[in-house]
Parts: C-alpha cells; sequence; structure tokens
C-alpha cells in the first residue's frame, strides 16, 4: 500500500473551533479504516482513475456492516498504516496535514465532500474540503447510514423512548409466541425489558442489527411490518 501526505483545506468562515477539529478528525479515522482493504495492492495513480467505482464501493461496504463493526473503526489498530496528523495549522485557510495509506485517505476526503488533487512523483495529495461542519455531517451520514437519529460512534447501544402507539405495537405480541422464530423472540424479550411507565428501552448493537436487516423485509410477516411501527422513528428501514 502507498503511502504519502495528505493536506486538508477548509474554509474559514470565521474561525473554526478545537472541538469541530477533532470532531472531523476523529470521523474521517473511521472512513479511512473503512476504506483500507480497497487500497490493498492498488496504486494511487489507478486508483485516481476509478475513483467513483471505489467510492460506490466503498459506500456500499459500509451500508451492509453490522453495528459492532463500523465501531470497531474508531477504535482498531490499524499499526503502521494508520493516519497520522502531522501538521494542523489554525489560521485562514484551516489547514491538516495527514499522512497514511493514499488510496484510503483519498476515499475518506471523498465521503467527506471534498475534491482531490494529486501530485504521483512527491506522492501527495492536495484536498479542498467543505466546511468542517458540512464535512462532519456527511461522514456521519456515510459511517452511520441505517439510523436516523443521533447516535453514539459507530453506533453503540442506544436508549429509545416509544410513544403510545410504538408501546402499544410493541407489547400485543403474546409471549407464549417467543419460540415460533428469532425475530418474534427478540421482540417478547423487548417487552420483558421496556420500562412500562416511561417506555424507555435500551438496544444493544447485536438488536439495532437484527431491526435494520428484517426490517427491511416487512413481507415475511406481520411481526415484521411491526418492526416500522416500533421502530421507523429511530431508523431508516426503507427497502
Amino acid at each position: 500500500m502507498k503511502t504519502g501526505h495528505l493536506r486538508l483545506s477548509f474554509p474559514d468562515r470565521g474561525g473554526i473551533d478545537a472541538a469541530d477539529i477533532a470532531h472531523f478528525l476523529f470521523l474521517f479515522r473511521g472512513a479511512y479504516a473503512a476504506a483500507l482493504p480497497l487500497g490493498r495492492n492498488r496504486s494511487l495513480k489507478r486508483a485516481s482513475t476509478d475513483l467513483d467505482h471505489l467510492e460506490i464501493q466503498l459506500r456500499s461496504n459500509l451500508s451492509k456492516l453490522a453495528v459492532s463493526t463500523i465501531d470497531g473503526l474508531f477504535s482498531r489498530s490499524l499499526g503502521d498504516r494508520a493516519p497520522i496528523p502531522e501538521r494542523i495549522t489554525h489560521e485562514s485557510p484551516l489547514v491538516i496535514v495527514i499522512s497514511g495509506v493514499l488510496v484510503a485517505l483519498t476515499l475518506a476526503v471523498i465521503l467527506s465532500g471534498g475534491t482531490v488533487k494529486f501530485d504521483f512523483k512527491l506522492a501527495k495529495i492536495e484536498a479542498v474540503l467543505p466546511p468542517i461542519g458540512d464535512g462532519i455531517k456527511k461522514l456521519r451520514r456515510a459511517l452511520s447510514k441505517a439510523p436516523r437519529a443521533r447516535i453514539a460512534y459507530g453506533v453503540r447501544p442506544r436508549r429509545v423512548v416509544l410513544s403510545s402507539t410504538e408501546f402499544t405495537e410493541l407489547m400485543k405480541f403474546d409471549p407464549a409466541t417467543k419460540t415460533r422464530g428469532g425475530f418474534q423472540r427478540l421482540l417478547i424479550g423487548l417487552q420483558c425489558r421496556v420500562n412500562r411507565t416511561t417506555h424507555e428501552l435500551e438496544l444493544s448493537d447485536h438488536e439495532m442489527d437484527l431491526i435494520l436487516r428484517h426490517g427491511r423485509h416487512p413481507g415475511k410477516g406481520g411481526w415484521q411490518r411491526s418492526i416500522k411501527t416500533i421502530f421507523g422513528r429511530y431508523f431508516s428501514l426503507e427497502e
């Protein structure tokens, strides 16, 4: 994997908060980690002619990842392939220089909404990005495409508060039917854990995986159609 330097340039509209810089770099690292497999045995010059295809492949790969795997992108040890911020010039414009695997850096820039210019001889990439807030939004959308509401990275266990309609839909299932299938067993288990007064319910990453996977296929049974009624406000369950 060819390594080199990436120069990120952000427009400065009245100053950039240091917390936003940290937020962006955190998300950028997750995008970079997801892109690393696509850079294997691929030169930057070759990749530069096929960026549209690589972007589609990366977004497709991300959409299929289990939530626990997405979470791991932010903490996975990348060894000598880890992206390293080497310089941050907090002036106008804001400039961040990062070293790492060039193909993965390029794809992370694209997920951020940026455009790239290559210097193959010096193994450098010049990238112009949108305002840092826009880059954060684009990276969040790419890295947590399925869940609609704001969540932790990369989609850790989260708490939801069901409406009266959602709560009623969850509670309508007969506990005696829990042996009829894995997902129905899940629903019965959620019945046991939901707070009957506040309607609060904490979902694990495994449960969110099941909701996202099976909620997009309502034709398999009435109990699956109920998933959209119960969790449609919290997750994007379009087929």
